[in-house]
């Protein structure tokens, strides 16, 4: 499941960590990586957050060695669907957690808030989960 959710914006955090630290190019445009470059954070936070460049290594690795269960892919939707919904339940507007009142930092104001919750929970397994689950279908064999 995890591997489903998470390999591919993990990825993406891998190519906007290393260019931005190696051509200072922010690639996504979203500050996604701002924060490791940041000089009130201590070295120490930085290195605990060094977590995303070893995950996808280790999320191949295990599906490589457990092999790809199809399930995974209903599962992490049901699993998002509901976090989303928790999420923007009882969280603040200001803290934005899992973007669920607009992608990025601020809230978005152009649409009601539940239709903009509905798109993201549909974005979510048709952007990353679809495309993932068949990758992962394709490169490794059925658990």
């Amino acid at each position: 499941m995890m591997a489903v959710g998470v390999l591919l914006p993990e990825l993406a955090w891998n190519l906007d960590f290393f260019l931005r630290l190696f051509t200072g190019i922010d690639l996504l445009g979203m500050d996604a990586t701002g924060y490791m470059f940041a000089s009130q954070l201590t070295p120490w936070f930085k290195a605990l957050s060094l977590f995303h460049v070893f995950l996808p290594v280790v999320l191949v690795w295990l599906v490589s060695r457990l092999g790809y269960d199809p399930r995974a892919l209903p599962a992490q939707s049901l699993l998002t669907w509901v976090l989303l919904a928790v999420c923007y339940l009882f969280t603040d507007p200001e803290r934005n957690l899992n973007w669920v009142f607009g992608i990025g930092g601020l809230p978005q104001t152009w649409m009601p808030g539940p239709l903009f919750l509905l798109l993201l929970m549909a974005a979510y397994p048709l952007c990353i989960f679809v495309p993932t689950h068949f990758l992962l279908q394709t490169a490794f064999r059925a658990r």
